[in-house]
């Protein structure tokens, strides 16, 4: 699985002329920036400055195309959760492939916690979501989407239970030098699987 992804922005520090002809695009331009720093300088660091900065545009394009700094953080962070769902699908096509399994649980899980920028992304949105309310379903997504997927094979009280240990480990993930071992997370899992579900189509 590989859900890195690059957003697209101007060079830092060029001034890009202005959006009167494109103001969708500056404002994509806007946002692809916010969601590129976030998970970098952490929410509550993020100014209009930083992003206009990265965006390689003048400082009053933010104010132009926002009201405020909490809209740009919350357009940010929607930008963000994009890659939560990239990762979401990944995990779907690979537990289709090769069912429902302590193994192929604990790989999954692995993989995630190895790509720093998406645990940055998790602990911010969770950071995010505590402090607004309104952010919470896009917080609570991606957790949502995993129980949804593993509940017609484990139960929706084990699905949730795979995902309160998913967030656990992405806590630890996030203020360790090293994400939990492999090992570890297998037998967390395998104890609380009641059967391995082969893949999709197999007896």
């Amino acid at each position: 699985m590989n859900t890195e992804r690059h957003f697209e922005h101007g060079t830092p520090g060029e001034v890009v002329p202005s959006g009167r002809h494109d103001p969708e695009g500056r404002r994509r331009q806007l946002v692809r920036a916010a969601a590129e720093l976030i998970p970098e300088v952490g929410l509550a660091k993020l100014t209009h400055r930083l992003v206009a900065q990265r965006a390689g545009v003048s400082l009053g394009s933010t104010t132009r195309y926002f009201a405020n700094l909490d809209e740009l953080r919350k357009a940010g962070l929607t930008e963000m959760s994009e890659l939560l769902e990239e990762d979401l699908a990944s995990t779907r096509a690979r537990l289709e492939a090769e069912g429902v399994t302590p193994e192929s649980l604990t790989e999954d899980i692995a993989e995630f916690l190895d790509q720093h920028e998406l645990v940055r992304i998790s602990i911010e949105l969770m950071v995010a979501a505590n402090a607004d309310p309104v952010l919470r379903p896009l917080a609570n997504h991606w957790a949502d989407g995993i129980v949804d997927m593993l509940t017609p094979t484990l139960g929706p009280v084990v699905a949730r239970g795979v995902v309160l240990i998913m967030d656990g480990a992405t806590m630890h993930a996030s203020v360790n030098e090293a994400p939990l071992p492999k090992e570890l997370l297998r037998e967390i899992l395998a104890t609380m699987l009641p059967v391995a579900v082969p893949p999709s189509g197999e007896a």
